[in-house]
């Protein structure tokens, strides 16, 4: 099974970004696809509820050194003891990585993923870093912007596909 990151705040701001996670992860659980997280809080955590909602699985790779750490939508817990060096990790353990909201850690993925030459999606509208990078062009940051949960997974889709 493919496997698809979604990086983003540990901290929600708004309603409408933990119902965006949420539907993000229920359409990676129904196109079969793995969803992997730092498997905290915030858009981690309504991600994976949204996936394991739509008989998903789901991967957390976790900052502390125990498994207690994991929310309760997490299905394998990893946890590393490596605070955000685990978010390579994160990035290493997917295919295609979608970003939502997020501030430094979120940031520190999305270098990551560049530097790993990931496909990496970010969905406006949903605030932090995402809108910052939506809305500005990064010539060293290759990114796709989209606008839904649907379109996200089906460009992620797209390029797993395009691939094999």
């Amino acid at each position: 099974m493919d496997q698809i990151a979604v990086i983003g705040s540990n901290t929600i701001a708004n309603e409408k970004t933990k119902q965006i996670a949420y539907e993000l992860g229920a359409e990676i659980a129904k196109n079969n696809l793995v969803l992997v997280c730092g498997g905290k809080d915030g858009v981690m955590k309504y991600a994976a509820k949204g996936a394991k909602e739509n008989k998903g699985i789901t991967v957390g790779i976790l900052p502390e050194d125990s498994f207690s750490f994991a929310n309760e939508f997490i299905d394998i817990k990893i946890p590393t003891g490596m605070g955000y060096g685990r978010n390579i990790l994160v990035i290493k353990s997917a295919d295609v990585i979608i970003a939502l909201e997020g501030s430094k850690g979120t940031l520190s993925e999305m270098a990551h993923a560049s530097n790993e030459n990931k496909f990496l999606i970010v969905l406006r509208g949903t605030g932090g870093i995402c809108d910052y990078v939506s809305n500005h062009e990064f010539k060293f940051l290759d990114v796709k912007v989209v606008e839904t949960p649907k379109e996200a997974v089906r460009e992620a889709l797209n390029f797993i596909q395009s691939k094999n």
